[in-house]
């Protein structure tokens, strides 16, 4: 009879539990006596799985990113899909997840803190959006569309746009109908890459 591999449970386990608790109380104030209590595990299982807060700090991290793309991604590798619709699901999606998962945004919002403080989180983060946009740029180009001079720029707006929607409902709280900020973003964004090509 095999034995069963707990290791990804418990690992998964401990993440939920720092998770939870980094955004409930912050992540300077939570302990690895915390996590241990709010996972119900003892210390040792915790180092066997991470040596340090900041090894938590940088799963906890890449778990958000992952489960980012894991929600974005979809919406924009649609086969036949135009710029338009991509944009609009990208605008869309990133509204949806952070109205969805409230606390995973709460922790983003705490690792752009922290990175601050800490060269190798900003690092993670600067990588994560590095690579979205090489992504982003490249999708744009494929469909034929003549970006200004340098494409990151416009991709960078997106960027700034679609983090101020993913801040509006913890932070501006701005009653807006979801659809309709969509809608406006999508119009808006659109309409200066046209005005870009003139």
């Amino acid at each position: 009879m095999h034995r069963r591999d707990v290791r990804p449970l418990r690992r998964r386990q401990i993440l939920d539990a720092a998770e939870h608790l980094a955004a409930q109380r912050g992540w300077a104030e939570t302990t690895f006596a915390d996590i241990c209590r709010e996972a119900d595990i003892s210390n040792g299982v915790l180092t066997y799985h991470f040596k340090t807060k900041n090894d938590i700090l940088f799963a906890m991290l890449e778990d958000i990113i992952d489960r980012l793309q894991e929600y974005v991604a979809p919406r924009l590798q649609q086969e036949g899909l135009s710029l338009d619709a991509k944009i609009a699901g990208f605008v869309a999606a990133l509204s949806e997840f952070a109205r969805a998962h409230r606390e995973l945004i709460l922790l983003l919002v705490q690792f752009l803190t922290i990175s601050i403080q800490q060269p190798e989180v900003a690092e993670k983060i600067h990588a994560f959006f590095s690579q979205l946009r090489e992504q982003q740029v490249d999708e744009v180009q494929q469909e034929g569309v003549q970006l200004p001079d340098d494409p990151h720029v416009i991709i960078r707006l997106l960027h700034c746009l679609a983090l101020g929607l993913v801040l509006d409902p913890l932070f501006l709280g701005l009653d807006v109908p979801i659809e309709q900020l969509i809608d406006a973003a999508t119009r808006m964004f659109l309409g200066y890459l046209r005005l870009s090509q003139e």
